[in-house]
Order: C-alpha cells, then structure tokens, then sequence
C-alpha cells in the first residue's frame, strides 16, 4: 500500500524545473571553480538569512519592474505620476528631478576638481587664480559638459566616450 501512495504522490508532484532538475555541478568540476571565482564562494545557511531582500524591498522591486513594463515611453517619473496621480504631483516628481540633477553635477563636479588639484598640487600656487582654482576647474567642466550636450546625442556620445573609456581603464 506504501508504494502505491508513494507512486500516487509522484504523479501529482508538479514537474521540476529545468534548471532545478540537473545534478548540481562537483566542487572539483572546472566550471563549478570558474563559478566560484566570478560569483565568489557558496553562501552557508547562516549568511543566507542575511543576504535575503525584506519584504518591503521585494515589494517595492516588483513594483518597480511592472512600472517600468507598463510606461515604456520616455518621460520618468513625471510621465508615472501624471498617469497615476494628477498634475500637481507630477510638477512635484519633476521639481525633485531637477533638484537631484543639479545637486548631482555638483558634487560631482567638486569631487571631480578636488581630486585634480590633490593629483596635482602645484595648479592651488597659479597666480591670480590659485585660491579660487576649484571652482574654475568646477565652472569650466560644467561648461564643457554643457556644450558638448548642446551639440546633440551623437557628438555628446563621441566627445564624452573617451574619456568614460580611459576612467574605466584606469580602474
């Protein structure tokens, strides 16, 4: 009677996934090692329950995903929120926009001329300009980005791609 439940509850089971169904790889297998090398070692349980997502943040994941699916045109944040929620918190979506975007080109622009003048210490002595140089290095990289950006995506893409290369390189 054993084997009959046993072979009953075996056809009921759903099928088992693909990728789930194959044997995992041996520990001295070559892809298992060249697996370990890129992804880094295997979890232990203990760490697994630390390395989940909360729910909130699977939650807001999941969300984030269907929106992105649904409003595949471009417009952000303010094209999401006019949709959902009227006008007034689209203006609000955009306002915030507009603020990070300046607040980001500051900070990055003032970590960009810091890190200039501390690789090369002697531009702080340039007469004249010496104690204001980094806000010149500051305005100057943001009026460069600006013209570049003004001539249009495809010159902005071939001016900045040099320079997106060598940081890459470089690290």
């Amino acid at each position: 009677m054993a084997a009959v439940t046993t072979a009953r509850a075996a056809s009921q089971r759903p099928p088992a996934h693909p990728a789930h169904s194959a044997a995992p790889e041996p520990p001295d297998s070559f892809w298992y090692s060249v697996k370990c090398r890129v992804l880094g070692p295997p979890l232990v349980t203990g760490q697994l329950a630390s390395e989940r997502l909360s729910r909130p943040l699977a939650l807001g994941v999941l969300s984030y995903r269907e929106v992105v699916s649904v409003y595949t045109r471009a417009g952000g944040s303010y094209v999401v929120a006019r949709g959902n929620f009227g006008p007034r918190v689209a203006q609000v979506a955009a306002v915030a926009l507009l603020i990070d975007y300046v607040v980001t080109v500051a900070v990055q622009t003032a970590a960009g001329s810091a890190a200039i003048v501390s690789a090369f210490p002697a531009l702080s002595r340039v007469p004249v300009i010496g104690p204001k140089i980094l806000l010149v290095i500051s305005v100057t990289a943001i009026g460069v980005m600006c013209l570049g950006n003004l001539r249009g995506i495809r010159e902005a893409g071939r001016a900045f791609a040099l320079p997106t290369y060598l940081f890459a390189g470089s690290s």
